[in-house]
């Protein structure tokens, strides 16, 4: 997988995480999404675990993209 692609499936992780108050993603309402899913499962398949986000920029706060945080 391309480091553009990779970025692109990280970005689409930090777009659909789920809100850390609400618990749901906060474009399509539910948790763990659709989009969310399909990002993950291609860099886990991909080998690139390294490029899952661990934090959400904006807020400070953690973001459920990481999948180690219970959503």
């Amino acid at each position: 997988m391309s480091d553009e692609m990779a970025a692109h499936f990280r970005d689409t992780m930090l777009t659909h995480a789920n809100d850390p108050v609400t618990g749901v993603c906060v474009r399509c309402g539910r948790s763990r999404c659709d989009e969310w899913r399909w990002a993950y499962e291609r860099l886990v398949l991909a080998g690139r675990l390294d490029d899952l986000p661990r934090h959400r920029a904006a807020g400070g706060g953690k973001s459920t993209a990481d999948p180690g945080v219970a959503g």
